[in-house]
């Protein structure tokens, strides 16, 4: 048979299924361009924000530390650890360092600066996967420029390393870390990410946790509550103390998982984290 036979030709033209094949990829084309695109557009966004985050992040820990610095270095330390007046010093520069940093980077990036915080969003949809890997390079690279930058302006060692008190062992200590973590993601997820009225003062009522939670666990710990900031510390003085991993077990494994999942059943619709502007 040739291919210019009458037979052949009317095969070929009039084939139900060779006519739908040939509509359905040429349908699928522009559809699969524009999937593509908005994939593009996704991972650009999201680069932006993981950008926003790495200098939200870098403020917080260079304000905070810095606090620190200058409220260790103002008197030494008893034998039992910081005194009274130097656990409310620290308090004060840990959250209103993450009260300022939080309301000026939350329209970039909704202000996480926290790996903590980070899977608990994870964990409720409100980030996914992709961004939550972008967002948690940035956070650590964050951290130890902050801590860097810090180390390198101010004279004398860091003083800002998380290490475990003389007198709590590493199960409280992580039993505490793990409180005082869920304390912060309770009230990220309750006022920041749950849409309300009240958004707009979501920043304070997280710099406020964080400085219950410096007030509780400083004197034992120094207060984690925060791998990247844990992180960024140690890596810049080069001091990863044998408890360390205290400092990433309680806050990321043992605070968001029991509290997220019921949080994200219980009421809070989970929204993209972008939307979640202060102010709006």
């Amino acid at each position: 048979m040739s291919v210019f036979d009458p037979h052949f030709l009317i095969l070929f033209h009039k084939s139900p299924l060779r006519r739908t094949n040939l509509l359905t990829t040429i349908a699928t084309v522009p559809s699969l361009r524009y999937q593509i695109n908005d994939i593009i557009m996704t991972l650009k966004q999201d680069a932006v924000a993981a950008v926003g985050e790495f200098f939200g992040t870098l403020l917080f820990i260079f304000l905070a530390l810095g606090g620190v610095q200058a409220t260790l270095s103002s008197d030494s330390n008893s034998i039992n650890g910081p005194t009274p007046p130097q656990i409310l010093g620290v308090a004060f520069s840990v959250g209103f360092s993450l009260l300022i940093s939080v309301w000026i980077f939350a329209p970039i990036s909704g202000g996480v600066l926290n790996p903590a915080v980070l899977l608990a969003l994870i964990l409720t949809r409100n980030i996914s996967l992709v961004k939550g890997g972008l967002y948690l390079f940035a956070e650590l690279a964050g951290a130890t420029v902050g801590a860097g930058l810090l180390d390198a302006v101010t004279p004398g060692p860091l003083l800002g390393v998380n290490a475990l008190g003389r007198e709590i062992t590493p199960f409280q200590a992580t039993v505490l870390e793990a409180i005082c973590t869920s304390i912060l993601v309770l009230s990220v997820l309750f006022l920041a990410v749950e849409k309300s009225k009240t958004n707009v003062l979501a920043p304070i009522g997280i710099g406020f946790a964080v400085f219950v939670a410096n007030l509780i666990a400083t004197p034992w710990t120094g207060t984690g509550i925060n791998p990247a900031r844990s992180f960024g510390a140690a890596a810049v003085t080069g001091n990863f103390t044998p408890d360390h991993w205290v400092f990433w077990i309680a806050p990321d494994d043992l605070a968001p998982e029991p509290i997220s999942p019921p949080v994200s059943k219980g009421g809070i619709t989970p929204t993209p984290l972008e939307t979640v502007e202060i102010g709006k």
